[in-house]
């Protein structure tokens, strides 16, 4: 008998794993769907242009706040190679595209979230070197 309550208890374990994983997965795409949402509301405000986003890369989730680098339909950047330092924590760029952070709804460039205290050194340089090999890895090749 014992065992056999064993099994149902491991079953069960089993299938709460699969569903929380599932839903993991399905939060993380929703979440971007949110900030592709808020940034074309941000987009038009700026701008007065209706367009599509989407997130073209997603850094993480660091001080409760999304790191993403968003494309757009028919939006074009034209910089080239550009370093920023934000907090003493160096940025390094291969185009125009810019990291936003995403907060409640809002989107602040690195050097806004910064000043007004939303973001850290140390979360700043966890996305730092992501892009930061990002580009270097770009380059090499």
């Amino acid at each position: 008998m014992r065992n056999k309550h064993g099994k149902i208890i491991l079953m069960m374990l089993l299938a709460l794993c699969i569903l929380v994983s599932c839903n993991a997965f399905k939060g993380e795409a929703g979440l971007m769907d949110r900030i592709a949402k808020d940034y074309e509301e941000y987009y038009y405000q700026q701008w007065g242009i209706r367009t599509s986003f989407e997130v073209e890369y997603f850094y993480g989730v660091y001080d409760e706040c999304a790191y993403v680098m968003m494309v757009g339909e028919g939006i074009c950047t034209t910089q080239a190679n550009r370093d920023i330092e934000v907090g003493g924590v160096m940025f390094y760029y291969r185009d125009g595209n810019s990291i936003e952070v995403w907060k409640e709804g809002e989107f602040y460039s690195l050097e806004e979230a910064y000043e007004q205290g939303y973001v850290t050194v140390e979360s700043l340089q966890e996305v730092a070197k992501i892009q930061n090999k990002e580009r270097y890895e770009k380059i090499k090749e």
